[in-house]
């Protein structure tokens, strides 16, 4: 490795600088306008001096940080479930490489969940205010993937269910129960003291939901907004429903599956009576 050369614009100063904002470079993954900025000084001259050690400068903001193969091939619980979700709550850029995930901020736990998921080698800090939690990523790939795979830009009124090659039947309650913690309710019926569910999308979607899970052909209703429609089970049965979605899986929003425990709760709180 060389050594930087002998020159006087080089002070002291300058110096100690360079080797603390050489550290943060190399050794912390800081990007070089981040290195320079942090010990204060200009970051042309740090990558000039780094080059004149030998150092090869990286534009590190197009480094791969995090899996972007992940939803290559959809055969495990977490990628059929975080498809789902992102049918219902992801958005896609249709003009630039963003994937977005957005939620209410009181969720910030899930897009934790999704950011290790995701395995990302580096902190990515999300956004949070009183409202909303927010989780963007810039990738070519996994946008193409996700494209591929049905999660397709201004998806709300057009999105259809997923094939068997998208995602193969064993995988498709783990999908959908992504999917319903997204864009869909579970509730208890106060009169009844019963469970419900309650989900929304498209035609195509409902009706691929029904279709794959066996339920009962409930009465879809179209909402105020065009070819947006929902669809609602409610009573005792919704238990066995709620099994086939929740019971033994490893990955689900947190206070959806909280409802579904107080709602198999009552069940077995009723047959015993």
């Amino acid at each position: 490795m060389k050594i930087l050369k002998a020159n006087p614009a080089r002070t002291k100063e300058y110096l100690e600088k360079y080797e603390k904002a050489k550290e943060l470079y190399l050794q912390h993954n800081f990007s070089l306008t981040k290195a320079a900025g942090e010990v204060g000084i200009d970051r042309r001259s740090l990558s000039n001096s780094l080059k004149e050690e030998g150092y090869e400068i990286i534009n590190k903001q197009n480094i791969t940080k995090f899996d972007d193969t992940v939803f290559d091939k959809i055969d495990t619980e977490e990628k059929a479930y975080w498809l789902g979700f992102l049918y219902a709550d992801g958005s896609i850029s249709s003009n630039r490489n963003e994937i977005e995930l957005s939620l209410k901020s009181s969720d910030i736990g899930h897009l934790e969940k999704f950011k290790n998921f995701l395995n990302f080698s580096v902190d990515k800090h999300i956004f949070q205010d009183d409202i909303r939690c927010r989780f963007q990523i810039t990738n070519k790939h996994l946008k193409e993937t996700l494209i591929s795979l049905g999660c397709v830009p201004r998806k709300s009124l057009i999105i259809t269910f997923p094939s068997e090659k998208q995602v193969p039947q064993y995988l498709q309650k783990d999908f959908i129960r992504g999917y319903i913690d997204g864009d869909g309710s579970v509730m208890i019926n106060t009169r009844r003291n019963a469970g419900r569910i309650n989900i929304l999308g498209t035609l195509d979607m409902l009706n691929g939901i029904i279709n794959s899970m066996g339920w009962r052909q409930a009465k879809i209703h179209k909402k105020d907004t065009e070819k947006v429609y929902t669809v609602e089970w409610s009573g005792f049965y919704v238990t066995d429903y709620l099994d086939q979605l929740y019971e033994n899986a490893t990955i689900y929003l947190d206070r959806k599956y909280q409802k579904y425990l107080e709602i198999k709760a009552l069940t077995n709180c009723r047959s015993k009576e």
